[in-house]
């Protein structure tokens, strides 16, 4: 009807981003802080959308998300990636193939939702990228300081450094 055809307006009209897509990881990683944050309730989005939108990311359907686009405070333009294969529009990765997302949810055995009042605005009026990449670049810190950790102690270990300075009593 007429909320519906207004969601997909909403979205049409914020679907701009560009550039290259972002990785597969990281746009599981958008997903699932999208999932997070909708979690929590006070979105506005229907049940059935989010569940859409959980199945979709168990299912391994991927939208391919431009990397250019945030806006403002939110990452409004790059999350209608996520919005318009959850309506079958836009293209999807599946499988390690790139396909359109109607192609890809109906090979996952998803069918397209229809988007209610509110729905298209709560999906994407979001930081998702933002936390999903940020989520991401703090596993590498802390596997960076592991590594440099590991490195250390090896080092001093191959020359046979006093280790009475690691003592806690003495920082």
């Amino acid at each position: 009807g007429d909320a519906s055809a207004f969601q997909r307006q909403l979205l049409d009209g914020r679907g701009a981003a560009v550039g290259e897509a972002l990785p597969i990881q990281t746009v599981r990683a958008v997903m699932f802080a999208r999932i997070a944050m909708l979690s929590a309730g006070g979105s506005g989005l229907s049940q059935h959308v989010f569940t859409a939108l959980v199945e979709a990311l168990n299912a391994g359907v991927h939208p391919v998300m431009p990397s250019l686009g945030s806006i403002g405070a939110g990452d409004l333009v790059m999350m209608t990636a996520i919005a318009h294969t959850l309506i079958g529009e836009g293209d999807a990765d599946y499988q390690s193939r790139r396909m359109p997302s109607a192609k890809a949810l109906m090979m996952a055995r998803l069918a397209p939702v229809s988007l209610a009042p509110k729905d298209g605005l709560s999906l994407i009026n979001a930081s998702a990228v933002s936390a999903g990449a940020g989520a991401l670049a703090l596993v590498d810190v802390l596997s960076a300081m592991e590594q440099q950790q590991q490195a250390g102690a090896l080092t001093m270990e191959a020359l046979g450094a006093n280790r009475t300075i690691l003592d806690p009593r003495l920082h």
